[in-house]
């Protein structure tokens, strides 16, 4: 199984590196447009993406639509990943693809599955551009070796030790072995020559045969110590080929692999799969809010390669699972989404106060890392064939909170989260919505009020007169700032997600071998202990959970939580010494 995955990988490889040879790029030279191929795009020039998917040759900045990117060959994430225009920033901030940026952010070697179509073009193009291009503008930052697929290939040629059998650890012990028996081969060899050795001797030893005894005890003390562990690594490759069907390709990894105390798992992707599933909506506060399946239908960066209503989408997982369960119909040509009923609903009454009947996206705000939250505003027509404009966030509790407004019971907030999460154990997304339809923000993207189906053809050119000024004008962080104690709290959305089907196996193989095995999330810590009893991290029992909190910006503290009761046991400051302990 694992030769025939390398060689489906190197067929793809070849693949992707003769499409990329054949692409050709719309480039901004000093008197027009010109198709340039990838590898003669320079640090500084302005491009349109191809109109069909292409590989990104560099590393570049969106500066005008959006698109979603396939980055599995960058960071091993199987989720294409939405991405959006560079927002201008007020404090001048310093442009950093790496971390704050990085969802304006395409690196080189990934694949572009799809670009904005609900984007225009510049109106000064020539029709060839429009037609063979995506309205997807860039910028190019880094080419060649300095790019991201550069510094990966950098990494791999100057590994030292790739497919060696010896470490330099390794190395240094075995030059001490030689050593040590070197010294002895002297010694005994040495004695064979000294006249105290054949004193006792009848018969005296010829120096030819002295020497052919030194040959022999030089042979046999220094053993060709690269041949005895390339033997016994291809042995040990060969067990794993028959017993595991695990082909290693490095030998040397082995040695490096029985050095291993620790073994640390991240959660996402790696434990769990890629899909989820969406069980409820649960609002500890009070009676489910309208809504709901409008927040779960509308806040989201889905797109489809077909533009038609209920084509199949592709994206987040936790976004897929939203859609699906909110029984809204996505059409990624104009972005809107119908109601087709609940698939979740019972009975006609849980169907009634599902909360409108069409849906237009204005703008949308992908999942933000940084944030843990994703932004949307939307256009509504409700059941009653009223328009309004709604806010809606989907994020993480902590980041949502400040965003709702003073409600009875909203002082609890956090226990309540915590209380639903505990009885539930799955992953808990808060959910939380704001009516703007008689905002300044209202005014600013309709000047001429909501539109209204009287007229189809008016109702679009408003609806995308709306977006074209949302996308100009209106930023995440003014999004935000004027959110703040203003959102109603709509639910908290509950995920269920599965394990992979040789997650429980391969733990316990691991555990069995003496290797003491831990995972990593960002996750709440119910979520995480949810994943970990299904992966059996606890089949040897486990007496604490340790969680990594910033209690302010100069402080950062493991706590150690005892599992049964929840109660914090101790706190340690965070530091490398720490770290090992805990991890130990």
């Amino acid at each position: 199984k694992s030769i025939i995955a390398a060689r489906e990988l190197s067929n793809e490889i070849h693949c992707n590196v003769e499409n990329e040879r054949n692409q050709m790029f719309w480039t901004l030279r000093p008197k027009s447009w010109e198709k340039k191929a990838g590898s003669q795009i320079l640090p500084g020039d302005v491009f349109y993406l191809p109109s069909n998917s292409a590989i990104m040759p560099v590393d570049a900045v969106i500066l005008e639509g959006g698109c979603l990117a396939q980055e599995a060959v960058i960071t091993g994430e199987s989720v294409p990943q939405a991405k959006i225009a560079v927002e201008p920033n007020e404090e001048s901030e310093t442009l950093s693809i790496e971390t704050n940026h990085r969802n304006s952010a395409l690196f080189a070697g990934t694949t572009i599955i799809n670009g904005a179509k609900q984007q225009g073009f510049d109106k000064n193009l020539s029709e060839e551009v429009r037609r063979t291009s995506s309205p997807v503008k860039c910028l190019a930052l880094k080419t060649g070796s300095y790019s991201s697929k550069g510094e990966i290939m950098r990494a791999l040629s100057k590994s030292s030790h790739a497919g060696d059998i010896a470490t330099e650890d390794s190395e240094r012990d075995s030059i001490r072995l030689i050593a040590a028996l070197t010294s002895f081969a002297i010694i005994a060899c040495t004695s064979m020559f000294l006249p105290f050795s054949s004193i006792h001797s009848k018969k005296k030893t010829s120096s030819f045969r002295r020497v052919i005894q030194c040959t022999r005890i030089v042979v046999a003390s220094i053993p060709d110590l690269p041949l005895a562990l390339s033997s016994v690594f291809y042995s040990c490759g060969r067990v794993l080929r028959n017993e595991a069907e695990v082909v290693c390709s490095e030998p040397g990894s082995l040695l490096t692999a029985s050095q291993i105390n620790v073994c640390v798992f991240d959660k996402t992707g790696t434990l769990t799969s890629d899909t989820q599933a969406m069980t409820e909506v649960v609002n500890p506060f009070g009676q489910s809010h309208r809504m709901e399946n409008i927040v779960l239908a509308g806040c989201h960066s889905l797109d489809s390669l077909k533009d038609e209503e209920g084509g199949e989408v592709f994206g987040d997982p936790l976004d897929i699972a939203s859609l699906d369960f909110s029984g809204w119909r996505f059409n990624s040509s104009d972005r809107s989404a119908t109601n087709g009923g609940s698939k979740s609903s019972k009975n006609e009454l849980a169907i009634t106060r599902k909360g409108g009947n069409k849906l237009w996206q204005i703008k949308t705000f992908p999942f933000d890392p940084s944030r843990k939250c994703s932004y949307a505003l939307l256009l509504v027509q409700h059941a009653d064939q009223k328009f309004r404009l709604w806010k809606v966030v989907k994020g993480s509790p902590d980041r949502v909170r400040p965003l709702l407004k003073s409600c009875d019971g909203c002082s609890n907030f956090y226990q309540k989260y915590d209380t639903a999460s505990n009885q539930i154990g799955s992953r808990l997304v808060t959910l939380a919505a704001e009516d703007v339809t008689h905002s300044d923000l209202s005014k600013t993207l309709f000047p001429r009020g909501l539109p209204n189906m009287r007229s189809k053809n008016r109702f679009h050119k408003d609806v995308r007169r709306g977006k074209v000024i949302a996308e100009k004008q209106l930023h995440t962080d003014n999004f935000v700032k004027t959110s703040k104690k203003s959102m109603d709290f709509v639910g908290f959305g509950c995920f269920n997600v599965s394990i992979r089907p040789s997650t429980a196996r391969v733990i316990k193989e691991i555990m069995d071998s003496g290797t003491n095995v831990c995972m990593l999330t960002g996750d709440g810590s119910a979520a995480a202990l949810d994943v970990a009893r299904k992966s059996n991290f606890f089949a040897k029992g486990c007496g604490r959970v340790a969680a990594l909190e910033a209690r302010d910006k100069n402080q950062i503290v493991w706590t150690i939580i005892k599992l049964k009761s929840g109660s914090i046991l101790k706190e340690k400051a965070f530091n490398l010494e720490t770290t090992g302990e805990i991890l130990n």
